[in-house]
């Protein structure tokens, strides 16, 4: 359905302080690899937190210059951006995935990938008390999404190429 354009199933955002509130559990942090995937149809141009657990535990952004990115904490107080030269496009749906194992990280954009980064802390996700948060930033009321975001998911492992074709479609 999304691949021909079709938003049905979606959550709509305005960009003004509409976000989904998934909460604070156990099971979203600590892990020793991790997947983030979405579709994602946005509207604005600037920086937006698609999935955020906050900027200093994970957070999967369109940055700035419209380029996928992600956020990925270290211990408690470190934390690095990787941003890819890859431009996600406005009013378009795109299916979206980072992938975290070891040191190795990886973008999709659907279903190809389009940056790798070898030098990633392979320290587990910190566990800050955050929400996890859909359509902005954690927490903080800021980068807000104008467009649409369906099938969300936080993985616990690294999943392959094959994973993310296989459940795109």
């Amino acid at each position: 359905e999304f691949l021909t354009g079709r938003p049905s199933g979606s959550a709509q955002y305005d960009g003004s302080g509409d976000y989904s509130n998934i909460g604070h559990h156990a099971n979203l942090y600590g892990m020793t690899s991790l997947t983030l995937e979405c579709w994602v149809y946005r509207k604005n141009d600037g920086h937006i937190e698609l999935i955020s657990k906050y900027y200093s535990v994970y957070a999967m952004y369109i940055n700035s210059s419209n380029c996928l990115g992600m956020y990925k904490g270290m211990d408690h107080s470190e934390h690095r951006a990787y941003s890819t030269d890859y431009v996600v496009p406005a009013n378009e749906w795109h299916h979206l995935a980072a992938v975290w194992g070891g040191t190795t990280l990886t973008f999709y954009a659907d279903g190809e990938v389009v940056a790798v980064f070898e030098d990633v802390s392979p320290d587990a996700i910190p566990s800050h008390g955050y929400n996890l948060q859909l359509g902005r930033r954690s927490d903080t009321g800021n980068y807000y999404l104008n467009g649409n975001l369906a099938e969300c998911r936080v993985w616990s492992i690294a999943r392959t190429q094959a994973d993310i074709r296989r459940q795109m479609r």
